[in-house]
C-alpha cells in the first residue's frame, strides 16, 4: 500500500478515540479529516495516479 499523497486533518485528528478508526470521514462544511470506524457505510473517495 502506498501511502496518501493530500492530508487535511481536523485539529486532533486522527486520534482513534473509539480504538480501530481506520477509515477517514470528511466533513462537508470544512472539508476537514476525521478518523472513524470503518462500519459506517457512506460515499467514498478513490486516489488514483494517472501518470506512469
Amino acid at each position: 500500500m502506498l501511502p496518501v499523497n493530500v492530508t487535511d486533518w481536523n485539529i486532533g485528528e486522527p486520534n482513534n478515540s473509539i480504538r480501530d478508526e481506520d477509515c477517514v470521514d470528511i466533513a462537508p462544511t470544512t472539508g476537514k479529516w476525521a478518523d472513524i470506524l470503518c462500519d459506517r457505510q457512506s460515499k467514498f473517495i478513490c486516489e488514483k495516479n494517472i501518470y506512469n
